[in-house]
């Protein structure tokens, strides 16, 4: 079951509403005529369709096949279906020319609506065709008259129920309508001008002056806003931003400088920079383990005896010094020479001999041995020498004594000092240049190799044999430089550089200088530096000229002038809005950007 309600073109959203909520069915149909105030308000139809949902009922809009109405309803989500006017107004505005073919019409009409009845029912009704308020099943018995109006208002009898139908006309003159045929009261609706039916309404002026000063404060409003708009138009746009890429150049050279004490100022044409002499002691202290032993025991004493030494190597004497080893072959003790002796050499195949006093390495009984024969362990690292040098003893060896209270304890010895000595120098030459910038004054530096040093201490907290766990060792150096400072070194490069450069060019701020080699000259007291330089250098842009230049321009004109600047690498022009083909005139408003890419 559907109804079908009449709108009329001015019609408010509220009367709709009311009207939707007096019927009981729940599938209604709105016939609207063209220009109605429901149709061309979004919000209207957005309002009619969520109301409808609340009261659980179906909407389909009747309109004109008007393009714009149609498309307003569709965006809405409410569906629509279309009639032709023109059609309808030719109908309703020619006279029959009898009776009979009224009759005609209304058969056709009540055959058409029972077949779209039909179609309804099994859902293949296409709402939206000529079917609806065109051209139908009806159309040959209609043909010779020009009727071609068919109404989708339908009951269970299809056929139309008069009382049903509704619009502010017809329900003002309740009286008139019973007893109109059906094509009578479509002609009143269709053929009613808009301004017809609003002079059967009666307006308050109070009414219409509110309608008028609300428009016209709409008005005013847009007006402002229309204002404000090109304003802001006008003080930010149009803009262009210009990226330009600037030409560049590989920088990778050598350079030669001096730094020379007393001098005040740089010399680019020489190559001279500032330099200051330096005299200073560092030093470094380390400590170490000892890892000789000794026997501490005061009744303790060490074995002593007698060796002959015999040269059977060469005619040549050969010295030997206090505490060279001398180890046993069959006992493995080691005892040293007590003196520092001469061995002389063999004459006419003889061997040249010398006997001398020695004494064991270590106190105890164990080294009270008897007469055996002994090697030169100095000689170890020369087989021939270490075989051709004899040592024997013709009597044993005694006097060694260890009480039961003697203790073994670590001595230093000379192994240990020689080592201590090494590593320490060692160290201190690769903190050096921690130790000399540390007396260095803020932005100065040295070239390390160029450093003159000397040892002027060398001293260890401990003797050789002294009995200690550990010990330290201390070297002291005396250094002697020129120092310079960072800028200048800087600042000279700079220079050196740009003389190879093509005019318009600049270095770019992270080139880099690093010092390699230095040669001190101590009576000069001048160091003479050799460095490498690398980095890029980039053409100036001068922005200024550069916007001043193309200010105006079209953009075919401005890219062809920036292809002729020199300098220029690429550049790309983006106009906001995109649509401008010309430069501002104002300068403020172009915005150059350089972006340097290698």
């Amino acid at each position: 079951m559907h109804q079908t309600i009449y709108i009329d073109v001015d019609e408010e959203i509220t009367s709709i509403l009311d009207r939707i909520r007096q019927e009981q069915v729940m599938e209604i149909f709105l016939v609207v005529p063209k220009g109605a105030m429901l149709v061309n308000s979004i919000i209207n139809l957005k309002l009619l369709k969520k109301e409808a949902e609340k009261m659980g009922k179906s909407v389909t809009i009747v309109a004109p096949n008007d393009k714009r109405s149609r498309n307003i309803i569709e965006r809405s989500g409410i569906k629509v279906e279309t009639y032709n006017e023109q059609s309808a107004k030719q109908l309703l505005n020619s006279t029959p020319p009898q009776a009979s073919m009224t009759q005609n019409v209304k058969q056709a009409s009540e055959e058409a609506v029972g077949e779209t009845k039909q179609q309804l029912d099994k859902g293949d009704v296409n709402l939206g065709s000529n079917s609806f308020f065109g051209v139908t099943g009806g159309q040959q018995a209609v043909q010779n008259s020009n009727v071609n109006l068919v109404k989708h208002k339908i009951d269970n009898n299809s056929s139309v129920n008069e009382d049903k139908i509704y619009s502010p006309q017809f329900n003002n003159q309740k009286e008139q309508q019973v007893g109109q045929t059906m094509e009578q009261k479509e002609a009143n609706y269709f053929n009613t001008p808009s301004n017809g039916r609003l002079a059967g309404k009666k307006q308050s002026s109070g009414q219409g002056g509110f309608k008028l000063n609300f428009f016209l404060l709409g008005g005013v409003v847009l007006l402002i806003i229309l204002l404000g708009g090109l304003s802001w138009f006008f003080f930010n746009y149009p803009k262009l931003e210009l990226v330009v890429h600037p030409l560049s150049q590989n920088i990778s050279k050598e350079i030669k400088f001096v730094a020379k004490d007393g001098t005040e100022n740089i010399d680019l044409k020489e190559g001279v920079i500032p330099g200051e002499y330096l005299e200073m002691s560092v030093e470094k202290k380390m400590e170490f383990k000892a890892t000789g032993s000794k026997i501490v025991d005061k009744n303790a004493s060490v074995a002593k005896g007698t060796v002959t030494i015999y040269n059977y190597f060469s005619e040549s004497p050969q010295p030997l010094i206090k505490t060279t080893r001398v180890l046993s072959k069959k006992d493995k003790k080691l005892f040293r020479l007590s003196k520092t002796v001469t061995v002389p050499g063999m004459k006419d195949g003889e061997p040249g001999k010398i006997e001398v006093s020695v004494y064991a390495d270590k106190p105890g009984k164990d080294f009270n041995i008897g007469a055996d024969e002994f090697t030169i362990e100095g000689f170890k690292s020369k087989p021939e020498k270490y075989k051709k040098f004899q040592v024997k003893s013709e009597t044993a060896m005694t006097g060694g004594v260890l009480s039961d209270n003697a203790k073994e304890r670590q001595v230093v010895t000379k192994a240990d000092l020689d080592k201590a000595r090494k590593a320490t120098i060692d160290a201190l030459d690769k903190s050096i240049v921690q130790e000399i910038n540390k007396r260095l004054t803020s932005g100065q530096e040295t070239v390390v190799d160029s450093i003159a040093k000397e040892v002027v201490s060398s001293k260890a907290s401990h003797l050789e044999g002294a009995v200690t766990d550990k010990f330290s060792y201390t070297i002291v150096y005396k250094v002697k430089l020129i120092a310079f400072n960072k800028n200048d070194v800087r600042e000279v490069a700079e220079g050196m550089v740009k003389k190879d450069l093509p005019k318009n060019y600049e270095i770019d701020s992270n080139f880099k200088v690093d010092t390699k080699r230095g040669i001190l000259d101590l009576d000069k007291k001048s160091l003479t530096v050799y460095a490498d330089v690398s980095g890029m250098a980039w053409a100036k842009i001068d922005k200024e000229k550069l916007k001043e230049s193309i200010a105006g321009m079209d953009t075919e004109t401005t890219r062809s002038a920036l292809n002729k600047k020199a300098g220029i690498k690429s550049a790309e022009i983006k106009p906001s809005p995109t649509w401008i083909k010309k430069s501002p005139k104002k300068t403020d408003k172009i915005n150059i950007k350089v972006i340097r890419e290698q």
